[in-house]
């Protein structure tokens, strides 16, 4: 690697296409030659508004890209100053400036972030492609105004009793252990914490700030209807989280909430210990989370006084099928409306028997009002349905539709015919594994129902677990934290138990590529396990 010492660099963008999905959109910028940007400014600009400044070793982000936008810190040593950008949206599309500075020397160029509408094999997807766009003295000088915003809010960025400054998260797949006995049915979440900092759960988008090494147990759980007597207008914004932390120090928690209209005093955070509720006011409320400090652990929740009760908030469309045993062989379609912060997992976890359909299911919903499918020529049960701050236990449908085809387009509309999520085509497809009618290999359903049918057998007795999580590493099915976790840890049986819980949270299309590798690595214990207990 080129010395860092040597001012003179450019910024090298790939000249190709790049598609990506839209959950994490990471806009590709490296030195070249491959210097060290540690010791560098970096700014990145989406038009004339700085989303994300690294100055002095700290990264911060802009207004209202708060928990969204990071930096790949541990690659800024080899010149990677990527930004990545999370819960990609409709108003993330456009150009972004990326200005690196060292000394006197600055380098620059700017990307810009679309969606494919023409190449056929691509539709839909997201691309970044280097933009020759000429940037005026007007939109400088805004850029400049945008960065001085940011440097005047650092004051106010949280600092744990170490003195140690942490702004972007590091996220994380947990370990999932399912609890699915008669009397109740709830995930519990692991996360092995490797050092001091703040760590964000895929799966929930709780954010711990640890001040060392330790374990975070966490699940979600119900909210009792006493502990809301005496909390007046205070109102449940969030699922309540169960909350345990061993071996090490939980300093802060960010609770995530969908709100988009709000005053900082409207959310708080209610702490519940045994008979007693503690109201903790927030330290700071960004457009995704509520940050609180944390003295001991239990329940919390997130409250928001319901003063503005009709405003929209963030809220997701769910699906959920299965096939019908009946003689038409029909499709009970399940949707649910329900607020954003609400994990789909944990809705998951209720829909024992149904598959979950994956799309994008973001929309602004009012609470209190009334929406309605649009499915023709089918007809939903009921033809209109009231959205509610529903946070479980049981996450009941919104609607249920029965369908005599396997696929179906529907939109929502709300009490004036306004589409307010729009037409998505739904495929409902229920081939099984084994199906002596079938001729062509398993599908990515069958291999994932395999994996979710022989968990308790997997766990025990596959043994080439490294190797598997090696072909999973270099397809970018899981992380490279959660490959770290799995290495380090013994023995087999619980290296598979810390995968399963990769393997869930990736959902179908991770599953499936398991499968596939196990039946390459494993192919005896596959081919046992396929033929079932008449096997001899």
């Amino acid at each position: 690697m080129a010395s860092a010492r040597n001012n003179k660099f450019k910024l090298f963008v790939p000249p190709e296409r790049e598609y990506q999905s839209r959950s994490e959109v990471t806009v590709s910028c490296h030195l070249s030659p491959e210097i060290s940007a540690v010791a560098m400014e970096i700014r990145w600009f989406k038009g004339t508004d700085c989303v994300c400044l690294y100055k002095n070793r700290q990264v911060s982000e802009g207004r209202g890209y708060e928990g969204r936008v990071s930096l790949f810190t541990q690659e800024l040593q080899r010149g990677n100053v990527s930004l990545q950008i999370r819960d990609f949206g409709g108003s993330d599309f456009g150009d972004y400036l990326c200005q690196v500075t060292n000394g006197d020397t600055t380098a620059e160029c700017t990307v810009a972030i679309g969606i494919v509408a023409e190449e056929s094999s691509n539709v839909g997807k997201v691309f970044t492609l280097r933009s020759d766009r000429k940037w005026k003295k007007a939109d400088r000088l805004k850029m400049e105004e945008s960065v001085l915003l940011i440097k005047k809010a650092l004051p106010r960025v949280s600092v744990t009793s170490s003195g140690s400054l942490f702004k972007t998260a590091e996220r994380f797949i947990p370990e999932v252990i399912e609890n699915n006995s008669e009397i109740e049915n709830y995930n519990l979440y692991r996360f092995l914490c490797p050092h001091a900092g703040q760590f964000q759960c895929r799966i929930t988008n709780l954010v711990f700030e640890m001040e060392g090494k330790g374990e975070v147990l966490y699940k979600t759980d119900s909210w009792d209807p006493r502990f809301l007597d005496g909390l007046g207008q205070m109102q449940p914004a969030g699922p309540l989280y169960s909350i345990d932390c061993f071996e090490g120090s939980l300093s802060h928690l960010h609770l995530p909430h969908c709100e988009i209209q709000y005053d900082e005093n409207q959310l708080a955070v209610a702490h519940f210990t045994g008979d007693n509720t503690e109201i903790i006011q927030s330290l700071k409320v960004t457009n995704t989370h509520v940050i609180i400090s944390i003295q001991g652990l239990s329940l919390f929740g997130l409250l928001k006084k319901m003063i503005f009760y009709f405003s929209p908030m963030n809220a997701q469309v769910l699906f959920f099928y299965k096939e019908m045993m009946d003689k038409q062989k029909r499709k009970k379609l399940n949707i649910h409306l329900l607020p954003g912060n609400v994990p789909v997992k944990e809705v998951e976890a209720k829909q024992k028997g149904s598959t979950y359909f994956e799309t994008s299911s973001t929309c602004q919903l009012i609470p209190g009002r009334r929406y309605r499918p649009l499915c023709e020529p089918f007809v939903s049960e009921p033809k209109v349905g009231k959205f509610e701050r529903d946070y479980g236990p049981n996450y009941h449908p919104t609607f249920v539709v029965f369908l005599p085809a396997e696929e179906v387009t529907l939109s929502l509309l709300d009490e004036d015919d306004m589409e307010v999520w729009e037409p998505h085509q739904i495929l409902l497809t229920t081939e099984k594994p084994g199906n002596p009618t079938k001729t062509s290999k398993f599908t990515i359903e069958a291999g994932a129902e395999f994996v979710d049918e022989h968990r308790k057998e997997l766990i025990q007795r596959v043994s080439s677990v490294m190797e598997i999580v090696d072909c999973l590493h270099s397809k970018n099915m899981i992380t490279a934290e959660m490959y770290s976790t799995i290495e380090t840890a013994t023995p087999s049986q619980k290296q598979m138990r810390i995968l399963y819980g990769a393997l869930d949270s990736g959902g179908t299309v991770v599953k499936a590529e398991f499968y596939k590798v196990l039946k390459k690595k494993e192919c005896f214990l596959v081919d046992e396990l396929e033929a079932g207990p008449s096997r001899a």
